[in-house]
């Protein structure tokens, strides 16, 4: 009976054991997917940037180039609707809007792997945690940067300064993304867990 007793016990240690080990190796491929697309994201607003030139486009193409980027006609409405009034005034507020609606993305993507990761600790060892901590860090302060750099209203003299600081943090950012698929790649690799 004893006997029988402990072999349940260990079969269902085992099983815990793959269910942890199998949430984990997810948990990692999301975390550091979501961190990833962060980064991305965040970094295509830096750097050689291709925004189309909204002058020259017409209404149509207006709304087609919106819809394809998924940014709702609505939220841009109030310019859409004074544009052949003021083609050129309009397309410089269109201008501010988009790199306005780009930063706000790079949050949400950023917001997204911040709150992923702050949901999966249960699952990450120390050393993955201290490298989600520091990367939550310096994304999130980046983001900040970004809204300010792409502020209209924010003083023109002191964005060298703020850029200076991105292009910094750009190479923090890359040096931690590789921190973490390393040591993921090693803790899984070995069946490392803690």
């Amino acid at each position: 009976m004893i006997v029988e007793i402990n072999k349940f016990d260990i079969q269902r240690k085992i099983q815990d054991f793959n269910l942890y080990t199998t949430k984990r190796h997810e948990t990692y491929a999301k975390v550091y997917g979501l961190f990833l697309k962060s980064e991305g994201t965040a970094k295509s607003l830096t750097g050689f940037r291709s925004v189309p030139d909204f002058e020259k486009f017409n209404f149509e193409e207006l709304k087609y180039y919106f819809e394809k980027n998924e940014i709702p006609l609505a939220s841009v409405k109030f310019i859409l609707d004074k544009w052949d009034d003021n083609r050129s005034s309009s397309a410089e507020e269109m201008k501010a809007f988009y790199d306005q609606w780009f930063v706000g993305k790079a949050i949400r993507s950023y917001s997204d792997a911040k709150n992923e990761y702050l949901l999966s600790r249960l699952y990450l060892s120390d050393e993955v945690t201290q490298i989600c901590d520091k990367l939550s860090f310096i994304i999130g302060t980046y983001c900040a940067n970004l809204e300010l750099f792409y502020d209209k209203n924010f003083p023109t003299q002191e964005k060298s300064a703020i850029a200076k600081e991105l292009r910094r943090a750009e190479e923090e950012i890359t040096s931690l993304i590789e921190s973490l698929k390393i040591a993921m790649q090693k803790e899984m690799a070995i069946g490392y867990y803690t």
